[in-house]
Order: C-alpha cells, then sequence, then structure tokens
C-alpha cells in the first residue's frame, strides 16, 4: 500500500495525506527536457512527469494523439487535453495498485484537487507542478475497484460521462 505524511498548514489544520507511488516505472535514458509531439502512428519519445507517469504525443495525417503510460496502463486518445476554461478539466490516470493520477495543465495547475468517485465519495489530493510544461499531478489513493468520475480524459478507467457536478475542481 502507498505510504502517506500529512503536511501541517499555518493554521492548525492539515494538508490531505501526500503518498508515494505504489510502483514507479523504470529509469529512462535520454529522457528529452521538453514533451514533443511527433509525426507518426505512435508515439517515440516519453516525456517523464512523474517516477509512475509519463506523457507522449504523435500526429500524423490524422488527429492529433496523446498517450499516458504507468505502470498500470499504456494508452493513446485523441487529444482533448484542454485548460477547464477552453471546454477541457482534469484527465485521470490509472498509477499503480491502489492509485490514480490527476492531470491539469497549465492554466489550470493547482495545489490541491477535489476528485469526485462513482462510489460517491471525494477525495481530496495534494498536486505537483511540472516546472518544465506546468502541469500539476496529484495521486490519490483509494479503494480497490473505486474510480473518479467527470473527467475530460480518462485513462485505464471506464469512459465516464463528464457533467458539472463531477468535474474535479480546485481545492480549498
Amino acid at each position: 500500500m502507498p505510504t502517506a505524511s500529512s503536511v501541517a498548514t499555518g493554521e492548525g489544520g492539515s494538508e490531505p495525506p501526500v503518498y508515494e507511488p505504489s510502483v514507479t516505472l523504470p529509469p529512462v535514458i535520454g529522457t528529452p527536457g521538453v514533451p514533443v509531439t511527433v509525426a507518426g502512428s505512435e508515439p517515440s519519445e516519453w516525456y517523464r512527469l512523474q517516477p509512475d507517469l509519463e506523457v507522449a504525443w504523435y500526429g500524423g495525417t490524422g488527429d492529433s494523439m496523446v498517450c499516458f503510460r504507468s505502470p498500470s496502463v499504456e494508452q493513446c486518445q485523441v487529444d482533448r487535453i484542454a485548460p477547464a476554461d477552453f471546454g477541457g478539466g482534469p484527465v485521470a490516470v490509472a498509477g499503480g495498485p491502489g492509485q490514480f493520477l490527476i492531470v491539469t495543465v497549465a492554466l489550470d495547475p493547482v495545489p490541491l484537487v477535489d476528485v469526485a468517485l462513482d462510489d460517491g465519495s471525494t477525495v481530496t489530493a495534494v498536486s505537483e507542478i511540472d516546472p518544465q510544461i506546468s502541469w500539476s499531478v496529484a495521486r490519490v489513493s483509494v479503494q480497490p475497484g473505486a474510480v473518479p468520475v467527470g473527467m475530460s480524459m480518462t485513462f485505464g478507467f471506464p469512459e465516464q460521462a463528464a457533467t458539472e457536478s463531477t468535474l474535479a475542481t480546485a481545492g480549498p
């Protein structure tokens, strides 16, 4: 199981637990410093966002594709990643056992996210902002079988329709 540590706030409360990856991806040599879109039919270079999450883009004659790779999934979809103000929103990626990762894009990076789950519960998670591309990634530990709802895109989870009441939002 993932490990958690609470970080005290200045107001006497504590922030949500910060979870470490339950499993990481193997180290890579020559990972690009900035993600690139490659012409072709599959990703050729991956950008490491977290020890357990990589992203890649490719595009040929058709749609631009975005791909995520974690210990649980390697999947590509038509790229619909966009800030919330432009019709996008958070992206959920299956992480290691008992975890999922919530990714928000450069115009939406937030220190905390609230994530609705299909069992009706909500969890709050601390985000880490990638200094190179300004995307934030929050790692959430969940009970087996629980999945996020209302994401603009999901990787490794059943598709869920996004609705205003279930979108992940900035935390307090």
